[in-house]
C-alpha cells in the first residue's frame, strides 16, 4: 500500500513538473512574439522617418551623386604623395611631440616651445637643432602632399562610393592617419618656429578633415575623424 503511494506521488509530481514546464515554454513563446512584434514595430516607425534599418537600405540611402568638386578626390592625390618618415626622422617628430630629448642654450629644460619633456636623454639622441632640421626636412619632402591636403580640406563637396550593403565586410583603405599625423607634425613645427598663420591653416585642415570622415556612415570613419578633431 505504501509502495503503491509513494509511485502515485512520483507520477503526480512528474506531471505537475511537465505542466509547468509546458506553461514556461507557453509563456516564452508568448514573450518572444510579442517581443518580434514591438521590434517590427519600432523599425517601421525608423523606416517611415528615413531611418535605414538594414545594410542594404543604408547603402541605398548613403548613395548619391558625388559633388563636383570633390574633396575625395584631392585626399587620394595627396595621400599618393605622401612618403613615409626616415628612421632619424621619425625620432625627430617624436620629439616634437614632447618626447625625451636634450636641450640646447636657447630651449632650457622643460620642453621644446611648450611641449614639454623629461631631463635630456641618450647621446644619440638628437638636440632640439637637429630635430628641427630633420623634422623640417622631411615636411619638405611632402610639401605638395600638405598642400594637396589643405586644398581638399578647404573643398565643401565629400563624398565616397562605398559597398555598405556588405555590412561589417565594407572596405574603406582610404580611412587612415597617415594625411592627419603630417599635417599635424606641420602644424607642431610651425607653432616651434612661431608662425601662427600656418599653425591656423593646419588646424583648420584638420577639422575639416574630420568633417569630411564623419559624414561616413561606418564605425572606423567616425572613430578617426574624432582622432582628426
Amino acid at each position: 500500500m505504501r509502495l503503491r503511494l509513494k509511485g502515485n506521488g512520483l507520477t503526480i509530481l512528474g506531471g505537475l513538473f511537465l505542466v509547468f514546464v509546458g506553461v514556461l515554454c507557453l509563456a516564452h513563446t508568448f514573450w518572444i512574439g510579442h517581443l518580434e512584434r514591438r521590434i517590427e514595430a519600432e523599425l517601421d516607425q525608423w523606416r517611415a522617418d528615413g531611418i535605414p534599418t538594414s545594410a542594404t537600405e543604408l547603402a541605398e540611402w548613403y548613395r548619391r551623386d558625388p559633388p563636383v568638386p570633390n574633396a575625395a578626390d584631392v585626399y587620394d592625390q595627396a595621400s599618393s604623395f605622401i612618403v613615409d618618415p626616415t628612421e632619424e626622422q621619425q625620432v625627430a617628430l617624436d620629439l616634437l611631440d614632447g618626447g625625451h630629448a636634450p636641450t640646447s642654450s636657447a630651449h632650457p629644460p622643460g620642453g621644446f616651445g611648450g611641449f614639454g619633456g623629461p631631463p635630456p636623454g641618450p647621446a644619440t639622441t638628437p638636440t632640439y637643432e637637429q630635430a628641427m632640421s630633420l623634422a623640417g626636412a622631411y615636411l619638405a619632402t611632402n610639401a605638395q602632399a600638405i598642400a594637396l591636403f589643405r586644398e581638399a580640406a578647404a573643398i565643401e563637396g565629400y563624398y565616397r562610393t562605398l559597398s555598405l550593403e556588405h555590412g561589417v565586410n565594407v572596405l574603406v583603405p582610404h580611412v587612415t592617419l597617415k594625411g592627419a599625423r603630417l599635417i599635424a607634425a606641420d602644424g607642431r613645427v610651425a607653432a616651434l618656429r612661431e608662425e601662427y598663420e600656418r599653425v591656423g591653416n593646419n588646424l583648420s585642415a584638420l577639422l575639416c578633415m574630420a568633417e569630411h570622415l564623419s559624414t561616413e556612415p561606418v564605425l572606423i570613419s567616425q572613430l578617426v575623424a574624432l582622432a582628426c578633431a
